[in-house]
């Protein structure tokens, strides 16, 4: 795993998220191995981030089903059950082999052209991973088709607009650098070629709580953006439906929390964390995106 970073702990969800990705490549990895007690302190001290932020990260893995949280002995990598590898051999051999047959069936020309260079060598191998979008799903067998996305338009400019072409004929997805953001969309750099992202297009839900604030919907929450005068940074905030009643609750059970605040955009405080941090907790006064 990833040493710890120089100084304190870190705390907060960039710590949080830092705890979850080094404990689940670890996992994926090997290195740390089925059954595997996880122990709290050490993997804190490790990583250079607080006791919170490594307890929310196993949180995460456990709901993604890599830790496993023992009664009176803490949590440790979950161990799949010789039962459970069995039954996942027999389901990929099964599948695996539908998908060969179907894919070798349906294949085009120019699919089976995509596979192969200029001398008419294949170019992928068995175990290779493959960059490509789905395209298709049969809805009686189930399998799913996939095209090779597009590489990244490296080469000349008739490189690139031959890849771009076929890139919108295909439906296949390209990647571009967004280089700045108007009420009308977004600028978006495509293979060094310059292109324009209607707001209309982008898929998602928004409503204006005015002043340059924006809500998305991002479910099961929301995603605020807005202008600001200082360095960019980014907060995770509590939603509620009643913040008055919220705060009664958590100050019955000796939460500190700050008077609330009628921010225009919603009615807010923010509460003390056991380790110090703290959260931000709000009752939105805007139409909710998600609806």
């Amino acid at each position: 795993m990833p040493a710890a970073t120089p100084g304190g702990p870190q705390a907060g969800e960039a710590a949080r998220a830092h705890a979850f990705a080094a404990i689940r490549q670890a996992i994926l990895s090997g290195d740390l191995a089925p059954g595997r007690r996880l122990v709290e302190e050490d993997l804190a001290s490790a990583l250079g981030v607080t006791r919170q932020s490594l307890r929310a990260a196993l949180l995460d893995l456990t709901a993604e089903g890599l830790v496993e949280r023992v009664p009176n002995r803490g949590a440790r990598v979950r161990v799949v059950t010789a039962e459970e590898a069995v039954a996942i051999t027999e389901c990929r051999m099964a599948l695996e082999a539908l998908c060969a047959v179907k894919a070798a069936q349906r294949i085009t020309d120019d699919e089976a052209a995509q596979l192969r260079d200029a001398e008419g060598n294949l170019t992928v191998n068995v175990g290779d991973a493959l960059d490509a979008v789905v395209t298709a799903i049969d809805p009686e067998s189930g399998v799913i088709v996939l095209r090779k996305k597009a590489s990244g338009g490296r080469g000349g400019h008739q490189e690139v607009a031959n890849e771009l072409r076929q890139a919108f004929q295909y439906g296949m997805p390209v990647e571009g650098l967004v280089t700045a953001i108007n009420k009308g969309g977004a600028e978006v750099q495509v293979y060094g070629m310059r292109a324009f992202c209607p707001l209309s297009q982008l898929d998602l839900r928004y409503v204006d709580a005015g002043n340059g604030r924006l809500f998305f919907a991002a479910p099961p929450t929301e995603l605020a953006v807005h202008e600001t005068e200082s360095d960019p940074e980014h907060e995770l905030w509590l939603i509620c439906d009643d913040v008055a009643a919220t705060v009664q609750r958590l100050e019955k059970k000796g939460i500190k929390t700050t008077p609330v605040a009628d921010r225009g955009w919603g009615l807010v405080t923010t509460l003390e964390l056991p380790g110090g941090d703290k959260l931000g907790l709000y009752e939105p006064k805007h139409v909710s995106p998600l609806a």
